[in-house]
């Protein structure tokens, strides 16, 4: 019964803000000059490249995918595939960071990728994966994988 009170909530009232965590860019510009292949998915149903160049994360990724575009969503296994064919990189060698246990982890491991969780506030206690709370913890993460 709350069900359509909070979707009626979302649509009309949740105003969503993005921001960007004060150690992305130097994550990203640590990875990149490092020589890693940086691409972002997201489950929108349009291309975000021009909100990437707003938030000045554009020049960092070399592939960025919208589940529309692909039009498949995450979980399926299916649009990290498409991600995976477009940066030209194997599931095996990759590793997917995610903030969305269910979309992005189980999707990720579907796809036979490496996933890591990103959860800052702790919300998923029980996580089955590699779990982090900052981007810049990715750096560490690598480092003990090589």
């Amino acid at each position: 019964e709350l069900a359509p009170v909070i979707h009626n909530y979302m649509l009309s009232d949740y105003q969503p803000v993005d921001t960007v965590p004060d150690d992305l860019i130097h994550t990203l510009k640590t990875l990149k000059s490092q020589g890693y292949v940086l691409g972002v998915m997201s489950n929108r149903d349009k291309p975000f490249s021009d909100y990437l160049s707003e938030l000045h994360l554009a020049e960092f990724f070399t592939t960025t995918i919208c589940a529309g575009e692909a039009g498949i969503d995450k979980p399926n296994p299916g649009v990290f595939h498409y991600m995976l064919d477009k940066a030209g990189v194997s599931a095996g060698d990759s590793l997917y960071l995610g903030d969305n246990y269910y979309a992005d982890i189980v999707g990720a491991r579907n796809a036979g990728l490496t996933p890591v969780l990103l959860d800052v506030d702790g919300i998923f206690e029980d996580a089955d994966c590699e779990v982090i709370q900052s981007h810049s913890q990715v750096l560490t993460l690598l480092n003990n994988l090589a």
